[in-house]
């Protein structure tokens, strides 16, 4: 496959410009604001000396005072234990840093702006959920986080995303049941297909062989079914399709082989309708997430960079390929 669009984010030029940037003195100012960000937040034993003269204070009732009737003062001692749990709480609660929108802030956007110019990141959810309904429509609820939007002509839109449905026992218990975990990359552009094309996975097959779809969703009125030429592919994916032509436009040799390798590590759903180019990969987690405590002594933004550099090149290319095909 070719390897222009991908190279975006792999390109030497970027790591320089990290570099440079991280030798100043206000992105030093802002990793060290998020270092010390992230030490406040740890759990430090030294937060519950102001609890030791509480239980130096009840200690020593119950040494001094034997017959002490604890029964009789019950409600004020449970009262007092509330009131310090709930002051200690508000403590923690209120000291917390906001260590997801420091990081968002001082390093995802800094690298994310290296890579490409005007890149807008939304510490949030921002792709809409029809889009997730197009992937996964058995699923009843999506979460969704890091919403990005490249600076690049399309304005690729990026988004870690969890989806999932509800169901309900024998007893009556309602269970929840996670259908995806992964990440949802979508172009909005005029495609001219005709309706639809799907390529879902195979999530595995009745003992008549028929393959199952999963919350990928079965096959529906007005789709046909379409077969390619690789028998791996077609054990691997289903394709329900309206627009016959564009779906032989999108899956040509190169690109069916792209994704036979890559369902060998995770499930891949693409979605192309008139307006939308989605796709999504469920590779079991999210990508971008904030540092641990373990990590921030070596914090640096080309460390941070290559945490997540190949991944985002490898969905980027995937998308954008389609788009090219579709636009020439």
């Amino acid at each position: 496959m070719n390897v222009k669009h991908s190279s975006v984010f792999t390109n030497p030029e970027v790591l320089e410009r990290l570099n440079k940037l991280e030798k100043s003195p206000q992105m030093q100012g802002k990793l060290n604001e998020l270092k010390e960000g992230i030490k406040n937040n740890a759990f430090d034993p030294m937060r519950l000396i102001p609890l030791i003269p509480v239980v130096l204070i009840i200690g020593a009732v119950g040494n001094y005072l034997p017959s002490f009737d604890y029964s009789t003062y019950k409600y004020p001692l449970l009262i007092i234990v509330a009131f310090v749990v709930c002051f200690a709480g508000k403590f923690f609660v209120n000291n917390k840093v906001d260590v997801s929108a420091l990081y968002a802030d001082n390093v995802l956007t800094p690298i994310l702006n290296a890579i490409l110019p005007g890149t807008v990141l939304e510490n949030s959810e921002g792709i809409d959920n029809s889009i997730f309904n197009n992937l996964l429509p058995i699923s009843s609820r999506y979460y969704s986080n890091k919403h990005i939007i490249f600076g690049d002509e399309s304005k690729t839109e990026f988004s870690n995303m969890q989806a999932m449905h509800f169901s309900r026992t024998e007893s009556g218990k309602t269970v929840k049941k996670t259908d995806f975990i992964g990440q949802v990359l979508l172009i909005n552009a005029k495609t001219n297909i005709n309706g639809h094309i799907r390529i879902v996975p195979v999530t595995g097959k009745t003992f008549m062989g028929q393959k199952l779809n999963g919350y990928y969703g079965k096959k529906t009125k007005g789709e046909s079914e379409v077969q390619t030429e690789s028998i791996e592919f077609n054990n691997s994916y289903s394709i329900f399709s309206t627009d016959d032509f564009y779906t032989k436009l999108v899956l040509d040799p190169s690109f069916i082989e792209v994704l036979n390798n890559l369902q060998k590590r995770m499930r891949v759903c693409i979605y192309i309708d008139s307006e939308h180019i989605i796709a999504s990969f469920d590779s079991g987690r999210y990508i971008l997430g904030n540092p641990g405590k373990s990590g921030i002594e070596n914090l640096s933004l080309t460390r941070e960079y290559a945490r997540f550099r190949d991944v985002l090149a490898e969905y980027y290319e995937i998308i954008s390929v389609i788009r090219e095909k579709l636009q020439n």
